[in-house]
């Protein structure tokens, strides 16, 4: 199962209360700290995509540096589906 950018986008959207259109005209490896992601935002939206996908992430993998770019998200849920 693939993970889909628009699911990663509509989640970040909720988890950092940002508008969803901004989000979508940003990058796949663009960082998303300057959107609000920092590391208590970081872990919520983690959580919410761990919801919509029904896994459940280590912790290592929950590490801002590993989910800052839509892309590094993608692949952080990929492994896991």
């Amino acid at each position: 199962m693939e993970v889909r950018r628009s699911d990663v986008i509509n989640i970040l959207s909720k988890a950092l209360d940002v508008d969803i259109n901004v989000l979508s005209q940003i990058g796949d490896d663009e960082d998303i700290g300057p959107y609000g992601l920092d590391s208590i935002k970081g872990i919520q939206a983690m959580i919410l995509l761990e919801g919509e996908f029904d896994i459940e992430l280590v912790d290592e993998d929950l590490l801002l540096e590993n989910v800052n770019t839509i892309n590094k998200i993608k692949k952080t849920f990929e492994k896991y589906i």
